[in-house]
C-alpha cells in the first residue's frame, strides 16, 4: 500500500502548484468577498465612523500579535496544517458576521478574518517558494497572480449578488466557498519542517538586524497606509459623498484586484529586467499618483482609473518583497521574516484608522489621501537615497 508521503513525493511540481493556486483561489475569493462590503455592512448595524475604525484596528492588532507565533508554527511544524487553519479562519469568519446580532459578533469575525490573513497569504508564498527554485521569481507570481484573480472575482461577485439579495446573505455565499477552500487546502503536499524547536532568539536576532528585513518592513509602513485608505475607507466615501449603491461600489472597488491581476501577469518579465527594490520604488510612485488624485476625480470612469493605479501598486509591493526576502533570509527563518514584515503593516493598521477616522471627521475624506499621498511620497525618496548604488 502506498502510503501518502510517497504519493506527495511523486507529485509532480505542476500538479503541487495548480492544488495550491485552487485552494487558494477559493480560499481568497472567499475572504477578498467582505472587502467591498464589510464597512456597509457594519454602518447598517450601528457602527459609527470610529467604530468601524476601532474595528479594522482590533483586527490589525491580532494579526500583529499572531504573525511571530504563525511563523513559528510554520517553520517547525510545516506549511500545510497552517494554511489549513487560515482557511477554517476564513469559512467561520463569514458565518460569525451571517449570524451575527451585535457588533460584538462583527468585531469577532474580523479577529478570524486577521488570523487567516495572517496565514493565507505569507504561508501560501512560502509554499510556492518552498516548490519552486526559480530564481526569476516565476513562482511567486504565478501564486500572487492566482491571488489576484480571486481577488478581482470576489467584488464582482459580490456586485452580482447585491442586485438579488442584502449584504448579509452574501456572507453565507463566501463562507461556503470558504469551506470548499478548507477541502483543497487538506490535499496539499504536508512540505517539511525546517525548524527542530520554538528556541528563535538568535533567529529573532539575525531577522531584525537584517538590512534588506529592515528595507521591505519601511516599505510597508506606506503601502499600508495607502492600502487602507482603499479598502476600508473609500466604500463609506462613495456611499455617503458620491452616493452609490453597494452594487455599484463592489463594481468600482473591483478596479483595485483588477489593476493586481494585470500587473502580476507581467511580473515574470518585469522581475528579469528590475530589481525587487527598484520595482518597491516604482510600487510606492504608483501609490503616490493614485492617493493624490482620487480625491480629484469627479467622474466614475475616473475614479475607476485612479482605483486601478492603486491596485497596480498594491499587486508589485507583496511578490516584490517576497521575493527580495527569499534572496536575503535563511530558509530556515523565512516564515519569521515574512511574520516581521507583515508585522510592520499591522503596527501601521492598529494605530491608522482610528486617527484616519478623526481626520475625516474634521477635515473630509479629501484629507485622508493627501495625507497617504505624503507617507507615499516620503517612502519614494527613501527608497530612491537607501538603493542609489
Amino acid at each position: 500500500m502506498i502510503g501518502l508521503s510517497n504519493v506527495e513525493a511523486k507529485s509532480s511540481p505542476s500538479r503541487k502548484f495548480a492544488l495550491l493556486f485552487s485552494a487558494s483561489f477559493l480560499i481568497v475569493l472567499a475572504l477578498s468577498m467582505q472587502f467591498p462590503t464589510f464597512p456597509l455592512f457594519a454602518a447598517e448595524s450601528g457602527a459609527t465612523l470610529i467604530q468601524i475604525g476601532m474595528m479594522v484596528s482590533i483586527g490589525f492588532m491580532v494579526r500583529f500579535v499572531s504573525r511571530v507565533p504563525i511563523g513559528l508554527f510554520s517553520d517547525r511544524f510545516g506549511r500545510k496544517r497552517l494554511f489549513s487553519f487560515g482557511a477554517i479562519c476564513v469559512a467561520s469568519s463569514f458565518l460569525v458576521l451571517y449570524l451575527s446580532v451585535s457588533l460584538l459578533h462583527i468585531t469577532a469575525s474580523q479577529i478570524l478574518t486577521a488570523l487567516a490573513f495572517t496565514t493565507i497569504f505569507p504561508i501560501g508564498m512560502t509554499i510556492a517558494a518552498e516548490m519552486s527554485h526559480d530564481s526569476s521569481g516565476t513562482g511567486f507570481a504565478a501564486f500572487a497572480s492566482a491571488s489576484s484573480v480571486a481577488g478581482l472575482g470576489a467584488p464582482l461577485v459580490c456586485s452580482a449578488l447585491l442586485l438579488s439579495m442584502p449584504i448579509r446573505a452574501t456572507y453565507l455565499v463566501a463562507g461556503i466557498i470558504g469551506l470548499a477552500g478548507v477541502a483543497l487546502s487538506v490535499l496539499l503536499p504536508k512540505g517539511h519542517t525546517v525548524r527542530r524547536s520554538f528556541e528563535v532568539r538568535a533567529s529573532l536576532q539575525n531577522v531584525f538586524a537584517n538590512r534588506e528585513v529592515q528595507l521591505v518592513s519601511t516599505v510597508q509602513v506606506f503601502a499600508a497606509l495607502s492600502d487602507i485608505a482603499i479598502s476600508t475607507y473609500f466604500p463609506l466615501r462613495a456611499s455617503s459623498e458620491i452616493g452609490l449603491s453597494p452594487s455599484m461600489i463592489a463594481l468600482l472597488v473591483s478596479l483595485y484586484p483588477l489593476g493586481m491581476t494585470l500587473i502580476r501577469v507581467l511580473l515574470p518579465r518585469i522581475f528579469g529586467r528590475m530589481t525587487a527594490t527598484r520595482l518597491l520604488t516604482v510600487a510606492l510612485a504608483a501609490y503616490m499618483i493614485s492617493m493624490l488624485t482620487i480625491p480629484l476625480a469627479t467622474e466614475l470612469s475616473l475614479l475607476a482609473l485612479f482605483i486601478g493605479i492603486a491596485g497596480v501598486a498594491h499587486g508589485m509591493i507583496w511578490p516584490a518583497a517576497s521575493l527580495h526576502l527569499s534572496h536575503s533570509v535563511d530558509r530556515r527563518d523565512l516564515g519569521l521574516a515574512n511574520a516581521v514584515y507583515g508585522g510592520v503593516g499591522d503596527v501601521v493598521g492598529m494605530t491608522a484608522p482610528v486617527a484616519l477616522s478623526s481626520i475625516i471627521a474634521a477635515m473630509g475624506y479629501s484629507a485622508l489621501y493627501y495625507t497617504a499621498f505624503l507617507f507615499d511620497l516620503a517612502g519614494v525618496v527613501l527608497m530612491v537615497f537607501v538603493t542609489r548604488d
